[in-house]
C-alpha cells in the first residue's frame, strides 16, 4: 500500500505542475489579448508596486494598472467582481 501512495504522490507532483503551466499559459494569452490588467495591492509601497508593474509590462507586454488600497477594500472589490 505504501508503494501505491508513493506512486500516487509522484504522479501528482509530475502532473500538477504541467496542468498549472497550461493554465498559466492560457491566462497569459488572455491577458495579452486584453492588453492590460488591474492589480489591487495593499502590501507593497506605491513605488515598489509601480516598479513591479513596469517589469511585468516589459516581460509580458501587458499594461498593469496599479491600485494601491487597503487589504479590506481589495477583498471587498474581489468579492464584488467575482
Amino acid at each position: 500500500m505504501k508503494g501505491m501512495a508513493r506512486l500516487a504522490a509522484v504522479i501528482a507532483f509530475a502532473i500538477v505542475p504541467a496542468i498549472a503551466r497550461g493554465e498559466v499559459k492560457a491566462l497569459e494569452e488572455a491577458a495579452r489579448k486584453e492588453g492590460e490588467l488591474t492589480w489591487y495591492v495593499a502590501h507593497y509601497t506605491s513605488e515598489g508596486a509601480e516598479e513591479l508593474a513596469a517589469e511585468f509590462t516589459k516581460l509580458y507586454g501587458v499594461k498593469v494598472n496599479v491600485v494601491r488600497t487597503t487589504a479590506q477594500v481589495a477583498y471587498q472589490r474581489l468579492l464584488h467582481d467575482f
